[in-house]
Parts: structure tokens; sequence; C-alpha cells
């Protein structure tokens, strides 16, 4: 805590240097409501609150955990992390896509189940929500067993059910793969072209920089 709070002290007391057009006051509050420096504060605050509130915090000693918020921070460090963000962004549309129909199906096959179950099974499927948790255990191929339908529909259904979601969770994996690997050949040709010409070429968008 002593290690984490004199970087954190340090970092708000050296943060004018980043913005020396800007006053000493506005460059320290940009840090401390910046993204990194709320980390750096949710990992430290935890331990003073029980020595500024004088109440009976023991409930706050799971707050400590906001500690592990730091390793957040390892992504400036890594290259692949960043570029693994970068991927993430440039393809949210096409994963959104993937999501939303993976609970359109997950809706469906839940009332399906419930109306073929819900006569054999009463205490098993008494609802759609209770098929809902079916329908995601089966989906996404987790298969607790805890409810497993009876019938011969409710076992095709659930049959039919394992086989999309096999074919579903390759949907995003093949598309961030292909990203990733797009990404990869990406900054091998721009490394080469910054050997070759003499320029560098932007990690992010791509672009020639001055």
């Amino acid at each position: 805590m002593i290690i984490f709070s004199a970087e954190y002290l340090l970092r708000l007391w050296a943060a004018p240097l980043l913005y020396p057009d800007r006053s000493a006051l506005k460059t320290r509050m940009k840090f401390a409501f910046s993204f990194y420096g709320f980390i750096d504060l949710l990992a430290i605050i935890p331990f003073y609150l029980p020595f500024l509130i004088s109440l009976d915090l023991r409930f706050m000693r799971g707050l400590r955990l906001l500690r592990l918020v730091r390793l957040f921070k390892l992504n400036r460090h890594s290259s692949n992390i960043r570029m693994l963000g970068d991927i993430f962004r440039e393809k949210r549309k096409d994963l959104v896509i993937v999501l939303s129909l993976v609970f359109i199906i997950l809706i469906i096959a839940a009332s399906l189940m419930f109306n073929i179950e819900k006569s054999a099974q009463p205490d098993m499927f008494p609802n759609i929500g209770a098929a809902f948790w079916w329908a995601l255990a089966t989906l996404t191929t987790i298969g607790y067993g805890d409810i497993v339908p009876v019938t011969n529909w409710g076992k095709f259904l659930s049959g039919l059910i394992a086989f999309l979601g096999i074919a579903l969770v390759a949907l995003p994996t093949g598309i961030l793969s292909a990203a990733f690997t797009e990404k990869i050949e990406q900054a091998k040709r721009d490394k080469k072209a910054e050997k070759k010409e003499g320029y560098k070429y932007c990690p992010h968008c791509g672009e020639k920089l001055p």
C-alpha cells in the first residue's frame, strides 16, 4: 500500500508535465478522473476508508480486491493487448450481430422447451425463465445436467440446440482470430515499410506518421 500510494501521489504531482500549457490544478484533475488514475485510486482507497470514517466498515474489506483492477494497467505495456482491444473495437458490430443471434435462439429454445416439457416435468420447467437456464447451459455446451428433458421431442430439441451451440461458439472465434491474423500481418508489412522507406505507421489507424 505504501508503494501504491506513493506511485499515485507521484503521478498526481507529475501530471502537469504532460500538459505544460494547462494549469497544474486542471492537469491533476484530468489525471485523477482518467481511466488509469481512477484505477490507481480504486486500488488504494479501500485501505484508507476505515481511518477516515468511524463506522463499522468490516464489510469494506472486500473492496480491497479492487487492487486487482491495477491489472488493467498492464495493457499499456503490451502491444498485443492493445492490438486485441483494437480488434474488439473494429469488429464490435459483427460481434453484436452474433450475440443478438445467440440471444434470439436462447429465447426461442427456452419457449419451445417450456411448452414441450411443462406437462412431463412441471417442477423442472415451471416457467420460461427456468427453461432459459437450460437453454443457456445447453447452447454454451456446458450441460450441467441439473435440468434434462425426458420427452422425445425435448431430447431432439436439446440435441439440436447443442449442435447450434458448437456452430455459434465458432463464429466469434473465427471473427476474432481472422482479425488478429490480419493485424499481425499488417504490423509485419508496416515494419518492412518503415525499414525500407524511412517513415512509421500508426499501430491503431494504419496511417503514415510524420
